[in-house]
């Protein structure tokens, strides 16, 4: 059973997700681990094997590349222009801006992109194949295929 100090805010967390989209697998999650204790982590599916990365991770990282593919096209898929925003970004904009959770629309769409990249707290890749395999790990059916991704690093 969950601890009583994390109980209250637990229920209110599952009261704040009650009507959103997708959350199904989340509160059967909060249920079970209230039902029969163990770790909330545990219940989540986020405990991986040792040396493994965990799912906490991986949507981390899925979270962050995500932020790059859209900060590459709003780039014009210019690999170079990209780490120059990076660069840019981490120099001047990060230091002010990485305790907001997000950015109001007064910032330019690869301005948020590259916060919610940067906020993920996984590092951001530098070189062009990093960042290409960052991207192309990010693409999806609705998005340009892989090859194409790769087509442009050459």
């Amino acid at each position: 059973m969950a601890e009583p100090q994390n109980l209250r805010r637990l229920l209110i967390a599952r009261a704040a997700i009650e009507h959103v989209p997708g959350a199904e697998c989340l509160r059967a999650a909060i249920d079970h681990w209230l039902e029969h204790g163990g770790t909330l982590d545990e219940a989540l599916g986020i405990v991986g094997e040792p040396g493994s990365r965990s799912i906490r991770t991986q949507w981390l990282q899925l979270c962050r590349d995500r932020a790059l593919r859209d900060a590459w096209r709003l780039c014009n898929r210019d690999w170079s222009l990209l780490r120059e925003s990076i660069d840019r970004f981490e120099g001047r904009l990060w230091p002010e801006l990485a305790d907001e959770p997000t950015l109001s629309s007064r910032h330019s769409e690869l301005t948020r992109a590259l916060h919610a990249a940067f906020r993920c707290g996984l590092g951001v890749p530098r070189s062009t194949k990093r960042l290409g395999e960052a991207v192309a790990r990010a693409v999806d059916a609705d998005a340009s295929s892989p090859a194409d991704v790769h087509e442009s690093l050459r």
